[in-house]
Parts: structure tokens; sequence; C-alpha cells
């Protein structure tokens, strides 16, 4: 680690973050502190760290995270193009590995002896392949579009007669019940001695028009009369 070079400076840390070296050896993260090549950031549960890298970026690491800092992360020590990238003949084999179904490690060659992948192979390990471009047989890729069981007259273009209406299988609302007519309370008022009292009678009928009233109690003291008929429990008044 003493030849390392160095990857990215902590900016901010909001909770708790560790530094891992190839050793197993952990280091308390705190704002300042320089991560060397071969390092792994470790964020605790709700822990968040804010990154400055060489190249100047920035990089946030939420919680939860363990990161390895490699070359990879920045373009100031990223590995130039001609020592990363494949030979053109190199990447035609592949492809034609690939399609052949065949096992890649007989296409690419083994890694140079000496050359390690940053200490105990937690080094930068990966290719970055950007794009894959393959033509593609359109052929292979038509679908049926045929209609299947839709009735012709549905079909576009085609009108729908009337004998071949759709009929709607809902079934209408059921009409409300009859609502009993409701009779108005009737307060009449007179002298004691008086001769008589007119009594008017009034009530509504939601479904219809008031026909007849009839007499449900009399009065305990006194006669109810219809033009001089004496009435009784049950009789029917004309409205």
């Amino acid at each position: 680690m003493a030849n390392a070079q160095a990857i990215a400076t902590v900016i901010s840390i909001s909770g708790r973050a560790l530094a891992r070296d190839v050793d197993g050896n952990t280091r308390v993260l705190k704002p300042g502190d320089v991560l060397l090549e071969g390092e792994t950031l470790i964020t605790s549960d709700g822990g968040r760290v804010e990154l400055a890298l060489v190249d100047s970026s920035m990089l946030q690491i939420a919680d939860n995270q363990s990161v390895l800092m490699t070359a990879e992360l920045s373009e100031a020590t990223r590995p130039a193009a001609p020592e990363a990238q494949l030979a053109d003949g190199t990447i035609q084999q592949v492809i034609q590995a690939l399609n052949d179904g065949s096992n890649l490690d007989d296409v690419l060659e083994e890694p140079a002896a000496g050359l390690t992948g940053g200490g105990s192979g937690e080094g930068s390990g990966f290719v970055r392949l950007l794009r894959i471009a393959e033509g593609v047989d359109p052929l292979e890729f038509e679908f049926d579009a045929t209609v299947a069981d839709v009735p012709p007259e549905l079909l576009p273009g085609r009108g729908v007669d009337e004998d071949d209406a759709l009929v709607s299988s809902d079934t209408p609302p059921d009409a409300p019940g009859n609502v009993a007519p409701e009779t108005a309370m009737t307060v009449a008022v007179g002298a004691e001695d008086a001769a008589g009292i007119t009594v008017n009678l009034s009530g509504t009928d939601p479904d219809g028009t008031v026909t007849h009233f009839v007499i449900k109690t009399l009065p305990v003291n006194g006669v109810l009369q219809l033009n001089g008929t004496a009435l009784a429990v049950g009789d029917s008044i004309p409205a």
C-alpha cells in the first residue's frame, strides 16, 4: 500500500464509514482522508460519503455500500486506451465464440506472469464493454399478425347490420315501490262552549293524488261529524 496511488479524497461524511486495505486492516474515515488504490470504502447503515476524485469529479456513496477504489474510477488514473482495449482480431474471435457457444477461455490469452490484479485479487479485474454491434435477420423477429376469434363484422372496414347490433345484457333497474301517502298534522282550536270546531284535513301522496282519508282514532271528549253524520273509527272521508 506504500506505493499505491491516491484515488479519492473524502469531502464529507454522514454517519460512519470505514476504509479496508488488502490485508483486512480498517480505519475510520473523516473529511480530508485520502483513499488509495486497492482500499475498499465501506458505509454503514445511514452512512453517506462524498468523494473528490483525482480528476476533480465528485462521487456520492450511499449507505450500506462497499466500493473498491480502482484506477477505473477516475479519468486521471484510468489506464490508457491501448492498455485496456482488445485487438480487433481478438474482438472478432470473441464475437464468433459467443455465436458458436464456445468457451471464451479458449479465445482470450491468459494474463502475463507477474502482473497482479491489485493485491489479493481485489484489483480492477473487469473489461468495460461499451457496445456490441450485430446484424439481425429481420425474418427472425417477425410476429404473426393474424387476428383470431374476432367476428368478421367487427373487423376494421366492416359495418354492423341492424340485425347484428349488439344488445345490452344489462337488466333495467327495478321501478321504485309504492310510497305510502303522508297525512299532515292538523290542530283545530275553538272556544270551550262553541257549538262545533271545524277540522281541515290535508295530506300528500308522492305516487299520485290523495282521494280519501280513513279515521284511525276519535277524540275522547266530543263527536267527530261529517255533514251532520257522526263518524266511527275506520270510516272513510273523501278528500
